[in-house]
């Protein structure tokens, strides 16, 4: 379903003390806080303010109606094209657990897949819908349900995904109404509004359906981190060669795991793991095969274990470590963790702390 747009009455102009922060009710939606954390770090970096908006952060999980009020206010005290200019607020949100998963080992294609797995992982009722070449993504802001993204949600996401673009190809981005670059209405670094785009009415911005975000790709830094991301898993093909194949199971397991983790869990497959180390896809299942190891069930450990390590440490939701660790949603998550552990993830989170015990895992494969 493609984005439909409502006509909207033009606003007065109203001053900041209108504007009041409201409570912020429990809910699953921990993306609208992830959302709206950055949106805020943005208003703050651009020296902006919301009057009575004075918590240092959002509670854990927010209601998307929050969020939706929230970027309408800004439109109404501002402008609405500020919304696109608050991208800049990714810059205190690379650093989070959820920043690192979507940006590690991450090119400009395979980050837009990260943001729709992420939209896919919560069941989102707003999505985006991309198309790649290679010097652009065409993106067209979509909902599944009659009530239809507005003008400043759509602005809302496509500043901050512009920003992570830039972010991760370390060059200038533009957003665009065509394939042309001529038609550019935003620019990344520079965070500026084209001057022509300013006076385009809330009708015209509405009957805009698809945006088109031009990027460079840096390939000689990109040629740098594969060569520096090689050195690292010397030892780790010294271990998986022929000569060390009697090696214990545990130490293999232990090898390929740091291999995981270090490429990140949201999308690992196994031919990047291959890739990594410098092995073809066939070898390195034939030598899986030798241990009578599965690729699938060592990937599934990786990810139960680096969640038990996330809720032991109770500084994330449930929600937000299924999704860090690459489960496909929070009902995957719950099932194959209680089939490794025996306990789901909130009943291992308060068991362990209880016993003060490290965690432990059956090493079996499941399904």
């Amino acid at each position: 379903m493609t984005i439909c747009f409502r006509e909207k009455v033009a606003v007065p102009n109203i001053k900041a003390s209108t504007i009041k922060t409201q409570a912020l009710p429990e809910s699953s939606a921990f993306a609208s806080r992830m959302m709206l954390n950055i949106l805020r770090s943005g208003l703050s970096t651009l020296g902006l303010n919301m009057i009575a908006d004075d918590t240092k952060e959002v509670s854990a999980r927010i209601p998307l109606t929050t969020k939706q009020n929230w970027v309408n206010d800004v439109a109404k005290l501002y402008d609405i094209t500020t919304l696109l200019r608050l991208g800049v607020g990714v810059s205190d949100f690379i650093g989070t657990p959820i920043g690192r998963a979507l940006l590690t080992n991450s090119s400009e294609h395979t980050l837009i897949k990260k943001w729709q797995r992420l939209e896919r992982y919560i069941h989102s009722q707003h999505f985006i819908t991309a198309e790649f070449t290679s010097h652009y993504v065409k993106v067209s802001h979509c909902s599944n349900t009659e009530h239809q993204p507005t003008v400043e949600e759509d602005f809302a996401v496509l500043g901050v995904l512009c920003a992570l673009l830039q972010h991760v190809s370390g060059q200038p981005v533009l957003l665009c109404t065509s394939e042309n670059k001529c038609s550019c209405v935003f620019e990344l670094p520079s965070n500026v509004i084209r001057a022509p785009f300013k006076a385009k009415s809330y009708a015209q911005m509405s009957a805009q359906r698809n945006w088109y975000i031009h990027f460079e790709t840096n390939v000689s830094a990109k040629q740098s981190d594969m060569a520096e991301g090689k050195g690292q898993f010397i030892d780790d093909l010294r271990i998986m060669s022929p000569a060390h194949m009697t090696e214990s199971n545990s130490a293999i397991l232990a090898n390929l795991a740091q291999v995981i983790m270090s490429l990140g869990l949201l999308d690992i497959d196994l031919p990047k793991v291959a890739h990594s180390l410098a092995l073809s896809v066939r070898t390195l299942q034939r030598r899986l095969g030798q241990l009578n190891m599965k690729f699938s069930s060592i990937v599934q450990e990786v990810r139960v274990k680096h969640a038990g390590i996330l809720l032991l440490e109770g500084q994330l939701g449930i929600s937000e470590i299924g999704f860090i660790c690459g489960f496909s949603d929070q009902a995957h998550f719950s099932r194959v963790f209680k089939m490794w552990t025996g306990l789901s993830p909130k009943q291992y989170g308060e068991f362990k702390k209880q016993k003060s015990s490290q965690p432990s895992f059956r090493t079996k494969g499941v399904s």
